[in-house]
C-alpha cells in the first residue's frame, strides 16, 4: 500500500551564520550567435512554469521566441542596436507583451512593443516621448542618460507602463563655448503603448528612476545637474558640472505630492514594497554608498530599510557588511532580497531584519543574469543567464527560517526523530522530527526489506 508521508520540520534561525544553499541547473542550452545575446527573459506557462525564453540579440537586431514545446525558434526583427528586453504575460499566458528599447544612430532611443500570439505578432514603436522637445541644429547635438521601464502595479497583471527618460542636450549657440543640461520625462502608457495615459516632464534632471510596487506607491529618485560652463575657466564658480540628488516618495504618478525629500549621493538600487508586515504601508529599501538617509552613519557602502508609517522615515535596518553585492530581486515568499557578487554567488538577505542569511555557489560565472519566480503555491527561485554563448537555468532550494516570536519557547535543543502517528496501517502517517541548527536534510523511508519508499 502506497503511503502519504507528511513532515513537519523545526527549524532555528541562526541570524550570524551564512550557509551554502544547493543550487540545480535545470537548463542548459548552447545558442547559437549567444555571444551576441544582451538579454535573455523567462516564458512562464498558465501555471508559472518555465516554458522557454526570449533573447535578445544586439548585433542581428532580432528577438529570438524559443518555446519548449516547439521544433524551431521563432525569428523577429527590431529596431537597430536593441539594449534591453522586458517581457510581461498576458493573464491566461497565452499572450507575450515584449518591450524592447533601441538605440537609433543619432542616440535616440525608441521602444518596440512586440505582440506575439499563437506564432504571429504585430509590433509598435513610440517616439512621442523623446522627440519635438528641442530645435534640432548644426550647433545642437544630444545623447541618451538613462531610460527605465516599469509597471503599474508591479505584479503578475499590471495595468500601465511608467516610462522615464533622460538625455543630454550640448547646446553651442549661447555661450561662448559650450553648456550641457538634462531633459527628463515621466509618461504611463497602456500596456499596448495605444494610449498616453499621464504626462508628467521634469527638466534638468539626470537621471530619472521611477520605481513601482504592488501597492501603488511610488519612488522617484532624480539626480540634478547645474550647467557646462568652459567660458570663464578663471571663475570656479561658473566653470565644471555640480551635482547632488534628491529622492522624493509619491502616493501616486498622476499626482506628483512629495512626502520626502533629501539628499543621498550614489543610489545603486531602491526597492518599494511591504518589507515589515505589521506596517500599514510599504517600506524603502535603498543599496547606495553614502550616509544613510536619517544621518545615523557615516558615507559607506550599506543597505538600509526605512518605514514611513507615521509620515516620516523610520530606520528599520542597517547592514554594511555587502560590498559586491548587486541587490535586483524581491522573493516574497521566503522573505528575501537576492543579489548576486562575483557573477557568480549569488546572497540572499533577510529583509525582515537586514542579515545575510544564504548564499549559493554557481559551477560557473554568468552574464545578463536575471530572476524570475515558478509555480503558483509556493513559489521558486530561478535564475537565468548566460555563459559565453551557452544559456543557464538554475533553481535554488532556500532554507526556512523561523523567526516569529511566538514560536521561540517551541525551538528544540537537540535532535529528536518521533514515532510516526497514526499506526502505519493507516493509508496515511506522519513523521515529525526536530533540529536545532538551519540545515538541509533528507528524511529516508524504508520498508521491512529494507527497501526505500
Amino acid at each position: 500500500m502506497d503511503k502519504l508521508v507528511k513532515i513537519t520540520l523545526f527549524l532555528t534561525a541562526l541570524s550570524s551564520s551564512v550557509f551554502s544553499s544547493p543550487n540545480e541547473l535545470i537548463y542548459k542550452k548552447v545558442i547559437s550567435s549567444g555571444e551576441n545575446i544582451v538579454y535573455v527573459e523567462p516564458i512562464l506557462d498558465i501555471n508559472n512554469e518555465l516554458s522557454g525564453f526570449v533573447y535578445t540579440d544586439s548585433a542581428e537586431n532580432k528577438l529570438v521566441i524559443d518555446k519548449f514545446e516547439s521544433e524551431s525558434s521563432i525569428i523577429i526583427d527590431v529596431p537597430e542596436s536593441p539594449l534591453f528586453t522586458i517581457v510581461r504575460h498576458s493573464e491566461l499566458r497565452d499572450t507575450l507583451y515584449i518591450y524592447t528599447l533601441t538605440m537609433k544612430l543619432l542616440g535616440k532611443p525608441q521602444i518596440t512593443l512586440t505582440t506575439y500570439y499563437n506564432k504571429t505578432y504585430s509590433q509598435q514603436t513610440i517616439t512621442a516621448y523623446a522627440s519635438d522637445i528641442i530645435s534640432y541644429s548644426m550647433y545642437v547635438t544630444y545623447s541618451y542618460e538613462e531610460f527605465n521601464l516599469k509597471f503599474y502595479p508591479n505584479n503578475r497583471n499590471p495595468q500601465q507602463v511608467l516610462i522615464n527618460f533622460s538625455y543630454r542636450i550640448n547646446d553651442y549657440i549661447f555661450s561662448i563655448g559650450s553648456t550641457s543640461y538634462n531633459v527628463s520625462t515621466s509618461l504611463a502608457y497602456n500596456l499596448d503603448l495605444s494610449e498616453l495615459m499621464v504626462s508628467s516632464p521634469q527638466t534638468n534632471l539626470y537621471p530619472s528612476y521611477l520605481f513601482s510596487s504592488e501597492s501603488k506607491n511610488y519612488v522617484y529618485l532624480d539626480k540634478y545637474y547645474d550647467s557646462y560652463d568652459y567660458s570663464n575657466p578663471s571663475d570656479p564658480d561658473n566653470y565644471g558640472l555640480t551635482s547632488y540628488q534628491k529622492l522624493e516618495i509619491f502616493d501616486n504618478f498622476e499626482n506628483l505630492n512629495s512626502q520626502l525629500m533629501t539628499s543621498y549621493d550614489s543610489i545603486y538600487s531602491i526597492h518599494v514594497d511591504n518589507f515589515a508586515p505589521s506596517s500599514p504601508t510599504d517600506e524603502l529599501i535603498i543599496h547606495a554608498n553614502s550616509a544613510d538617509l536619517l544621518e545615523y552613519y557615516d558615507i559607506d557602502n550599506h543597505i538600509a530599510c526605512y518605514s514611513f508609517a507615521n509620515g516620516t522615515p523610520t530606520e528599520l535596518w542597517y547592514n554594511n557588511n555587502i560590498t559586491g553585492i548587486d541587490f535586483s530581486f524581491v522573493y516574497h515568499n521566503k522573505d528575501l532580497l537576492v543579489g548576486v557578487r562575483d557573477l557568480q554567488e549569488i546572497v540572499m538577505l533577510n529583509y525582515l531584519n537586514g542579515q545575510i542569511s544564504d548564499s549559493s555557489l554557481l559551477d560557473s560565472k554568468l552574464s545578463h543574469i536575471q530572476f524570475f519566480e515558478s509555480g503558483l503555491e509556493q513559489p521558486l527561485l530561478n535564475l537565468v543567464g548566460m555563459s559565453g554563448d551557452t544559456v543557464k537555468t538554475y533553481r535554488f532550494d532556500i532554507a526556512t527560517n523561523i523567526t516569529e516570536p511566538s514560536l521561540q519557547e517551541e525551538l528544540p535543543q537537540t535532535f529528536s526523530l518521533f514515532q510516526n502517528h497514526p499506526n502505519p496501517f493507516n493509508g496515511e502517517t506522519r513523521l515529525e522530527f526536530t533540529t536545532t541548527e538551519n540545515q538541509y536534510l533528507k528524511l529516508s523511508v524504508f520498508n521491512i526489506l529494507g527497501q526505500e519508499i
